[in-house]
């Protein structure tokens, strides 16, 4: 069933929730140091470098490389998903970079038509957490990569997240609803159950470990926790917001999961929340690698 989901949806409006502009750039600035703190290690590319934006989306690592640097001869944006494939190389296409760049659909396991050490980079975010068989990724890469070549990703690590209580909701306190937010919690885990997605089966040792164990020597680790307050940012984002193609968003869940009766409850509760402006209580961590395959 997953390899049917496109994410072209996801990439042009459900993770922004809302056709409010600044919204829209609030939430790509704020993948800004993401995008930044991945392609540092680029800047060490010699001259004809080919470089891979393993699982691309809509380009957002693989365009900037281009725009950041002139060694990059070879960009392949590689992707399952023809979709976004499609929606990547119209941006491509838009600055002019077709000449260096390539195309690929292909699965996250195997990589098509890419030969034994021919690349000199891979860049990748938010990919592993969808693949289940994660070890076999890091295998393939490192089959492509040539020698002295490096891997850089950024990966969430959604065990710290998951240790909200009960009867909270990304941050937000539901205990007034307590029966209502359990039924909406266990929708949006049932969906991501039918599409075989764990998003909380993986810590950051355990991508070291298959880091290690795929042959990556020089490996550089940094771990980001935070705990802040994150604002609401407007309602329609509140309640159309999704954190990834398979996860319903609330008011999907609110629709699918509740009573009518419940409907109304949560509707009233959830919108005396936005009105009030009352802030989202949030736990999040992250994953940044640079490993090199030696040679």
């Amino acid at each position: 069933m997953m390899e049917n989901i496109t994410w072209k949806s996801w990439f042009e409006k459900d993770r922004f929730g809302t056709d409010d502009i600044v919204i829209r750039n609030q939430v790509l600035q704020e993948v800004d140091y993401i995008r930044d703190e991945i392609l540092r290690c680029l800047s060490a590319l010699s001259a004809d470098a080919t470089v891979i934006d393993f699982g691309c989306g809509d380009g957002f690592l693989g365009i900037q490389a281009l725009l950041d640097n002139p060694n990059i001869s070879r960009l392949i944006f590689c992707d399952r998903d023809p979709q976004v494939l499609d929606l990547c190389r119209t941006k491509v296409q838009s600055l002019k970079f077709l000449s260096r760049s390539q195309f690929v659909r292909s699965s996250a396991t195997a990589i098509k038509g890419i030969s034994d050490e021919s690349v000199d980079a891979i860049i990748f975010r938010a990919v592993l957490m969808y693949i289940t068989e994660k070890q076999k990724i890091f295998d393939e890469l490192f089959r492509v990569l040539k020698g002295g070549g490096v891997v850089s990703f950024q990966e969430p690590v959604n065990k710290y997240s998951k240790s909200e209580t009960l009867t909270s909701f990304r941050g937000l306190d539901c205990s007034p609803i307590k029966a209502i937010i359990l039924k909406i919690k266990e929708h949006q885990t049932e969906v991501l159950r039918k599409n075989k997605i764990d998003l909380y089966n993986y810590d950051e040792r355990d991508l070291i470990s298959m880091v290690k164990k795929s042959g990556f020597k020089s490996i550089t680790v940094n771990f980001h926790y935070f705990e802040k307050a994150l604002p609401i940012l407007n309602v329609d984002y509140f309640f159309n917001y999704k954190p990834n193609t398979y996860t319903p968003s609330l008011g999907e869940s609110i629709n699918n999961a509740l009573t009518k009766h419940e409907k109304e409850n949560a509707l009233s509760f959830f919108n005396s929340v936005v009105n009030v402006k009352k802030p989202l209580n949030r736990k999040m961590a992250s994953i940044y690698v640079t490993a090199f395959k030696c040679g």
